[in-house]
């Protein structure tokens, strides 16, 4: 099995003794292990026969390589479940303020899917001449997503949060590279907001974006309600200075 396998195999094991009520030590009577090895394997140190043992206690059938891979994220990437995280997986309007010029808004639609080859969501940026893309993380037991892009040792992040309950909204910071100036390049952040296109939280502000892309003036009218939304962060851009 490959390493996005076997880490799928130990959040399933996770998942599992969560739906059972099982503790590390009812797992090791039934697999016939010390309860110290199922501690070490949760933690991602164990031996394939180890892990063979674990599975077949819970009823794991290790042959379905295809299936776990597709079920749970690597677990460098958070070990979420597909299918918890699956209303992440459509279309989306990106705002954030210009780094340019804090009066004007970007605007640009962005993809979110998950990719097996990857192992977790993966999102692309359809911003023209500014495209990114990159692999989706979740820090365990939080409402966060970090979006990451390498690409040749620069590094961009985006750090944000939704609330569930409310609305698929999607709000958070974007750390990166810029020159506002048109000088050098600087350590900058700023606030960005992802409307949904599919969901009912967000579609009405993205129904009022349509055919808008690019560079647009804050004050526009088909960005107003979006702007609002990305007001209410209350972050202005910044910029690190020498």
């Amino acid at each position: 099995m490959s390493d996005v396998t076997d880490n799928a195999a130990i959040e399933r094991i996770r998942t599992d003794l969560d739906r059972l009520g099982w503790s590390q030590r009812d797992l090791a009577d039934k697999a016939l292990v010390g309860e110290s090895t199922i501690f070490r394997l949760l933690k991602g140190e164990y031996s394939t026969k180890t892990l063979r043992k674990v599975e077949r206690a819970l009823g794991i059938d290790p042959t379905d390589a295809t299936a776990l891979a597709a079920t749970f994220a690597r677990i460098e990437y958070g070990g979420y479940s597909r299918e918890l995280y699956s209303y992440y997986e459509q279309d989306y309007v990106c705002v954030r303020q210009s780094f340019a010029d804090t009066d004007r808004l970007t605007v640009y639609p962005m993809s979110i899917a998950w990719d097996e080859d990857t192992g977790g969501l993966v999102f692309r940026d359809h911003n023209k001449g500014y495209e990114q893309s990159g692999v989706i993380t979740v820090p365990t037991g939080t409402q966060f997503l970090h979006f990451v892009t390498l690409d040749r040792g620069s590094a961009r992040l985006i750090t944000a949060y939704h609330m569930p309950e409310n609305d698929l909204v999607i709000r958070g910071m974007v750390m990166t590279f810029a020159n506002p100036q048109g000088r050098k390049l600087q350590p900058a952040a700023t606030p960005i907001v992802m409307f949904p296109v599919d969901d009912d939280g967000g579609r009405v502000v993205a129904r009022t974006l349509e055919g808008v892309s690019g560079i647009v003036a804050s004050d526009d009218p088909r960005v107003i309600e979006a702007a609002k939304v990305l007001d209410a962060i209350g972050v202005q851009p910044v910029f690190l200075e020498d």
